[in-house]
């Protein structure tokens, strides 16, 4: 089979891991870039689905690295299978799963092989559009199954319910869907009618289709149109302007007008138009509500930081597992290792490591013990814990994180309070205009003012002005919510089309921010090095530490063909290491604290940003060393380049020393009047402060005070805790390679809300004239209307080719 293609500098190796084509270090001996892949690649073959990379090559995408996928513990789905949860989230015979990491062709078409490897699934759908799957099961199947299938394969699963919204969105929807359907209804008819007026029917036909239209118009007037109509009194009552009072006074206006010459036999009635106008601007609305909902919400992020059940303890010793909507304050809860917390608590029985950095961005576990308290979102890497609850749902440390995400949400751009300025402006001279052109053609006779002046009250259009600027903004943030991209406002989004200057942290942003091992030596002859990786990888099993997954990572491969070692008395001691013992011999693997030990390795390790050194010892003597750092991203160069591709000025800040920030300014090809080293943070601060339209990204921690004082502050690294009060953008997948497209969405989002307020002027300008002028009618000016309206917003929604290509790639 052959491997995708992955992007590197010329002067890199090109090596790729056969799963998702992420590059691989030169000096990696391993074919895959991570545990993860190699375990799905395994799978995928074992199970005859090999096609999906044939796919994935016609297509053009990439599979995404299963190392991005939380950790998980077997039974972690098995709670699915309890009868009160199937009754909670089984609808019509299948349950519903939000999937992490789909975005292509080829992952519903791995998705949908469910059944080929998970016995008892008898079909799986996959929705792309909003990356949920509907799981059927067979007689006999179960749905824990089904989802441990699909964690197998890479995407993990999150089961959802049917009917996630709230009873009162849902309601407020299904009335607005009505209106809408009652005004579409009556509108066809009265459309169909009026055929037979502009045909020519006369007399008693053209008498009764008249009455008819009146008759059908009235449930849209007085039942569909009611949205406008309290809009417009709470405005006025609020002596406040909006769209809604010139579309309601052209409505009311044309109505009466309209029955008004029904009753005197005139021909000139509107009722076609005037139902198709609330039926356009109703849709138009229901549309914006549906893409701003779309937008991922508070509580589906959720779904990605919180586990997907509790182990509540009852007061006989039993225990339950139980959704955590059911965790209440007071309850013990049994948390295995490997397992995220499902609340704030405090700890009462056991002692063990918590690992914070989904919270806070640490990644070194810290250690728990009995009255130690613990936080929901929060991973447990040692051994199992009984917790009392203090703070569930809501109240607890990551809902009240969400909450201010929520809240934050609310702050609006500088051009969409602008387009408000201009639609109250707008509409305000519309409302003087309408007496002085009904005035200044009085002398053509009553009925011909009155003409003009309707036709320049239903022609002239603030919609577009008022809700095209939002519905850009919505449609936006919707799709980047999509792609893990969570946006604080759309006033971020604009200031991302104002960037000059774009600042890169070193650690953990351009490099990799994990641990890898960069060179091992043995100092002992005549040892077989299958047998001293088969011993570092079974001496590190099990362990959740940063360091103890590096090593796994390196030498599982090295240790192909080895024997199994079965170690005796094996136990880790937190912040001193592993050990265990071996044929008689005791072996440890801690920190390299002696100079002779510490200088072993003289190479260009050195110049790699060198973070630690382990060693092995055989009863306390060394007999390997190791060297583990933290390499540049393999998409830095590609990103930088990308970045300078489009006008901007990169620049590197960084509190490292002047050498390592040198080694990495010289690999990205960075300037060095554009290198800052050992800048403290509140350097950091001042400089991104007194440099205008400056982006800066870095760690979400440490580079909180820079963050906070760009005009656009992303985090990719560090906790959500730290990103959501720092940072206007916080990043759910690893890595920068999202970047460069950020700053097209800002720019290509402004420059389509540009175009709507062009398309939006021209035409009620040209419009305008010809109300004024007489050139169009009553009639004409209805249907134009809600057409130019359209028109504004199919270009919201349709955006740009650039904004199209630039969210696909942040989607892969």
């Amino acid at each position: 089979m052959e491997t995708l293609a992955c992007s590197l500098p010329p002067a890199v190796e090109l090596r790729c891991c056969r799963h998702c084509s992420s590059a691989l270090p030169s000096r990696s001996a391993s074919e895959f870039c991570c545990q993860g892949c190699e375990t799905v690649f395994s799978l995928l073959q074992a199970s005859g689905l090999s096609r999906y990379y044939s796919i994935l090559e016609r297509t053009g995408q990439k599979a995404r690295a299963v190392e991005d996928q939380p950790s998980s513990s077997p039974r972690e789905y098995q709670w699915l299978d309890r009868p009160e949860i199937r009754a909670e989230y089984e609808t019509s015979g299948q349950m519903f799963f939000y999937l992490e990491g789909v975005h292509c062709a080829a992952c519903v078409w791995l998705v949908e092989k469910l059944p080929q490897w998970v016995p008892g699934v008898e079909s799986a759908r996959l929705d792309l559009g909003n990356a949920v799957v509907s799981v059927r099961l067979a007689a006999h199947g179960r749905y824990s199954a089904a989802a441990e299938g699909l964690l197998q394969i890479g995407y993990r699963p999150h089961p959802v319910r049917a009917q996630e919204a709230s009873e009162h969105s849902r309601l407020e929807e299904r009335r607005l869907l009505t209106q809408l359907g009652v005004a579409a209804g009556c509108a066809g008819n009265i459309m169909l009618l009026a055929i037979a007026g502009y045909a020519g029917a006369d007399g008693l036909f053209a008498t009764s289709f008249s009455a008819l239209s009146f008759i059908l118009s009235l449930p849209v007037m007085t039942y569909s149109a009611a949205p406008f109509y309290r809009s417009a009194w709470i405005a006025l009552r609020a002596r406040q302007l909006s769209i809604d009072v010139p579309v309601v006074l052209g409505l009311l206006t044309s109505f009466f007008v309209s029955v008004w010459n029904l009753a005197h036999g005139d021909g000139r009635i509107y009722f076609d138009s005037i139902t198709a106008l609330v039926f356009l601007l109703l849709a138009s609305r229901y549309l914006l509500k549906r893409i701003q909902r779309s937008a991922l919400s508070a509580s589906s992020l959720a779904h990605f930081l919180m586990p997907a059940f509790a182990r509540r303890i009852l007061p006989d010793g039993t225990r339950e597992e139980i959704s955590l909507s059911a965790l209440r304050v007071d309850d013990r809860v049994e948390v295995y290792s490997g397992e995220i917390f499902p609340a704030d608590g405090v700890v009462l029985e056991g002692r063990s490591e918590m690992n914070l950095s989904v919270l806070t961005g640490e990644s070194v576990p810290k250690a728990i013990s009995v009255g130690s308290s613990v936080f929901g979102g929060a991973l447990n890497v040692g051994s199992s814990l009984r917790v009392g609850v203090t703070h569930a749902g809501n109240d607890a440390r990551v809902g009240r994180i969400l909450e201010s995400l929520r809240l934050s949400a609310n702050a609006r751009a500088r051009i969409d309070r602008f387009s408000d300025r201009i639609s109250r402006g707008f509409i305000a001279a519309t409302l003087v205009l309408l007496p002085l052109v009904f005035l200044g053609n009085s002398r053509s006779g009553w009925d011909e003012a009155f003409q003009r002046a309707l036709a320049l009250a239903l022609v002239t259009c603030p919609c577009a002005f008022a809700l095209a600027t939002p519905l850009t903004f919505a449609s936006v943030l919707a799709k980047l919510g999509r792609a893990g991209i969570l946006i604080k406002s759309s006033e971020t989004l604009e200031r991302l089309a104002e960037i000059q200057n774009v600042f890169f942290d070193k650690t953990g942003t351009l490099t990799r921010g994990r641990f890898e091992v960069l060179e091992w030596k043995l100092l002992q002859e005549g040892r077989s090095i299958e047998q001293i990786a088969a011993l570092i990888v079974a001496l590190e099993k099990g362990s959740r530490h940063p360091l103890a997954e590096a090593l796994r990572d390196f030498f599982t491969p090295l240790a192909r063909g080895a024997s199994p070692m079965a170690l005796a008395f094996h136990r880790e001691r937190l912040g001193s290491g592993v050990e265990a013992e071996y044929d008689g011999r005791k072996f440890r693997i801690g920190s390299a604290l002696q100079a002779d030990q510490a200088d072993v390795l003289k190479s260009s390790a050195t110049q790699q940003e060198l973070v630690t050194r382990l060693v092995l010892f055989e009863n306390e003597k060394p007999l390997a060393v190791m060297s583990l750092g933290d390499q540049m991203r393999p998409e830095a160069h590609r990103v930088i380049q990308q970045i300078r591709d489009q006008g901007l000025v990169v620049r590197l800040i960084s509190g490292d020393s002047p050498l390592a920030v040198a080694h990495a300014a010289e690999s990205l090809q960075i300037p060095r009047e554009n290198l800052r080293a050992e800048v403290s943070p509140e350097d950091k601060a001042e400089a991104l402060s007194k440099t205008p339209s400056s982006m800066m990204v870095g760690d979400g921690v440490n580079d909180a005070l820079a963050l906070t004082s760009a005009s656009v502050g992303i985090a990719v690294r560090g906790g959500l805790e730290a990103s959501v009060r720092a940072s206007d953008v916080y990043l759910s997948r690893r890595g920068i390679s999202q970047i460069p497209q950020l700053v097209i969405m800002g720019r290509e989002t402004l420059r389509i809300i540009k175009r709507n307020f062009l398309i939006s002027l021209i035409y009620n300008l040209v419009a305008a004239v010809a109300a004024v002028s007489g050139m169009i009618t009553p009639l004409l000016a209805a249907v134009l209307m809600p057409m130019s309206a359209f028109a504004v917003f199919t270009s919201a929604i349709l955006g740009t080719s650039r904004l199209r290509r630039a969210l696909q790639e942040v989607s892969r």
